[in-house]
């Protein structure tokens, strides 16, 4: 699987990674849900980073609510893009409870619901 960061260029992405026939992760992903669902029909996951508990990050929390949790990924991108607990310091990977912790607050879940999902996921996808 590759795994893709796309920053103001999503459209493009999609049209690249269409043509390869490829399949992976859509790294700290923070476009629409109508281009979330495009990319999983390639056969790719959504990464969920720290910007999902920022607080004028509507687009992400919207975007979780219209995709199926069974194609989310969790992810820090640490040392950057730190949740909205722990601004203005380096990310780090032990700040991924405040990820899941916020993917299960916006899904009605539990945080141990959204930790097995997106593990076995992850499992799926890198063939673990």
């Amino acid at each position: 699987p590759v795994i893709v960061h796309s920053r103001k260029a999503i459209q493009d992405t999609f049209d690249i990674l269409k043509k390869h026939k490829v399949v992976g992760s859509m790294h700290c992903y923070q476009g629409s849900a109508e281009m979330a669902q495009q990319f999983i029909k390639l056969g790719f996951y959504i990464g969920i980073a720290g910007p999902i508990t920022h607080t004028k990050n509507k687009t992400i929390r919207k975007m979780v609510k219209q995709i199926d949790i069974g194609h989310m990924l969790v992810e820090t991108d640490s040392p950057y893009l730190s949740p909205e607990e722990k601004r203005g310091e380096k990310n780090t990977s032990l700040n991924i409870n405040y990820i899941t912790g916020k993917i299960a607050e916006e899904l009605g879940m539990s945080e141990d619901e959204v930790i097995e999902i997106t593990t076995e996921n992850a499992k799926r996808l890198f063939k673990i």
